[in-house]
């Protein structure tokens, strides 16, 4: 997937706002992911798991519109 939109950046020489924006979120997602699997800090609470969740939901769902818009299908 990464790689398509790889081939967009290329393509264009810029990098699009939505591309820029799904990969800012996923790393975060990806960070805040690992921090809640290796560690047991008092902040781990259902608060910011549900806050995990949605950014989780935001990055999938931004990269299957991203995926629609590249290919064409949008």
């Amino acid at each position: 997937m990464a790689y398509s939109a790889y081939l967009s950046i290329i393509g264009t020489g810029s990098i699009p706002p939505l591309v820029l924006a799904h990969g800012s979120l996923g790393i975060i997602a990806l960070v805040l992911g690992a921090l809640f699997v290796t560690n047991r800090w008092s902040w781990k609470t259902k608060k910011y798991m549900r806050i995990e969740l949605v950014l989780w939901l935001a990055v999938l769902l931004g990269g299957t519109y991203l995926y629609l818009a590249i290919n064409g299908a949008i």
